[in-house]
């Protein structure tokens, strides 16, 4: 299976990229009728992308593989996610221990999941571009260029959010998702 990765499928592992692609449908198809901001189109780019990269190896039968490789950049959404229906419930400030170890796994797997896991993918596509058709390896080049400032620009909001950075670069990180300003008190849990 790994020594052949542009060309093994079966059609039990094509489940998970197929059920992937239903669940970004859906969610980008829920954002589009009750949400509409910045971080909405931030959204659809992505989830556009992934479907795309998704779709172009179960069609075609091949590079199942690498669907399987770029979905665990999804495996940090479980903190992501988890860090931010703590901030909404309110549970980030009356369990400041758990959310912090939340915050804090949330850095370490956004790192390894998101940003290391593409940069050893795009060392496999140079390695074996002489395998793939031109197509393929501008899915295998181009995607991860799209995914790296996608990525990047969430690790930066999260980094600024969480504390790791300074402050002055809060406004440049807010998103405006909930109000006019869309940031949260810390002392008190209240949007500011």
């Amino acid at each position: 299976m790994f020594e052949n990765v542009i060309h093994w499928y079966e059609p039990w592992a094509a489940h998970l990229p197929i059920l992937s692609i239903a669940y970004f449908l859906h969610d980008a198809l829920d954002m589009l009728n009750h949400e509409w901001s910045r971080w909405t189109l931030e959204l659809l780019i992505h989830h556009i992308a992934t479907c795309f990269a998704l779709l172009s190896g179960l069609l075609p039968q091949k590079f199942l593989l690498c669907n399987y490789w770029a979905l665990l950049m999804e495996g940090n959404s479980i903190f992501l996610h988890t860090r931010t229906i703590m901030q909404i419930s309110g549970l980030a400030l009356q369990q400041p221990d758990a959310f912090k170890r939340i915050v804090q796994c949330n850095v370490i797997s956004f790192v390894i999941c998101r940003f290391v896991s593409q940069a050893l993918f795009v060392k496999w596509a140079i390695a074996h571009i002489h395998k793939m058709h031109p197509f393929y390896v501008g899915i295998a080049l181009g995607g991860p260029a799209v995914f790296l400032v996608i990525n990047a620009m969430l690790f930066f909001r999260i980094l600024v959010s969480d504390g790791f950075l300074d402050q002055r670069w809060k406004s440049k990180a807010a998103i405006n998702r909930d109000d006019d300003k869309g940031t949260l008190n810390e002392k008190d849990g209240k949007l500011l």
